[in-house]
């Protein structure tokens, strides 16, 4: 009788932020294979692999380090459940209502253990006040992941809506650009009017726009081209 075979569903972000933190280790390794080489000598006074000097081998193990840091948390942020900013807030606000109950358990607890009332000191004999003070940490606990689940909502929120600001600054930067080649043969003649007053040694003051300024100009096509806006 053949069996039905199941196969569970990765997640596509899980399993990217996995493959990173693979590399980042094995990037980790390999720097601290190449930190701790004592080198290799092959004579007095001679060397066939000199060894890392201690700043160089302390700051390269530094920096894989961070990056595997950086590969961890970006590996909890995938794992962690993906709400919406909506469901998240509600998610928080259970949870801090959990803890506020929480800390109000224990401290009935303490209140009555201190009282001079026997019934009360009877009821906290009773109650479990080591259980209490662990169901506070649990709920604080589960309120700082709740917190770190808005966060990350909000910036899936953000990512989602900055297509629709790309697509109107593509286009606004696209119409500055025909405006600066419209002002290119202006621009042209203040310079070299610029250049004119300079030769005859009368003090001047250009007359460009700053920002039409040929320098400025390429500065921010080149800058607009790396966001892609240009082409």
């Amino acid at each position: 009788m053949a069996k039905n075979s199941m196969t569970a569903e990765v997640d596509p972000e899980i399993a990217a932020a996995e493959a990173r933190l693979k590399e980042a280790e094995a990037a980790r390794a390999e720097a601290y294979r190449i930190a701790d080489d004592p080198g290799q000598l092959i004579g007095t006074g001679r060397w066939r692999r000199l060894p890392l000097v201690e700043p160089e081998a302390t700051r390269l193990k530094s920096d894989a380090n961070h990056a595997v840091r950086q590969a961890q948390r970006a590996l909890r942020q995938a794992q962690r459940p993906k709400l919406s900013v909506i469901e998240a807030r509600e998610r928080l606000a259970a949870e801090e209502k959990g803890l506020a109950e929480a800390w109000e358990r224990l401290g009935q607890i303490q209140a009555d253990a201190s009282s001079s009332d026997a019934s009360a000191q009877l009821r906290a004999i009773d109650a479990d006040a080591t259980g209490a003070a662990k169901a506070v940490r649990r709920a604080e606990i589960a309120v700082e992941a709740a917190r770190q689940m808005l966060k990350d909502a909000e910036q899936r929120d953000r990512g989602q809506r900055l297509p629709l600001f790309e697509v109107r600054a593509r286009a606004i930067a696209r119409r500055i650009d025909e405006k600066l080649d419209a002002l290119a043969e202006i621009v042209a003649e203040a310079v070299e009017l610029g250049e004119q007053a300079h030769a005859a040694g009368v003090s001047f003051e250009s007359p460009i726009f700053p920002g039409a300024a040929p320098a400025a100009v390429s500065f921010w096509r080149e800058r607009q081209r790396k966001l892609g806006r240009l082409a």
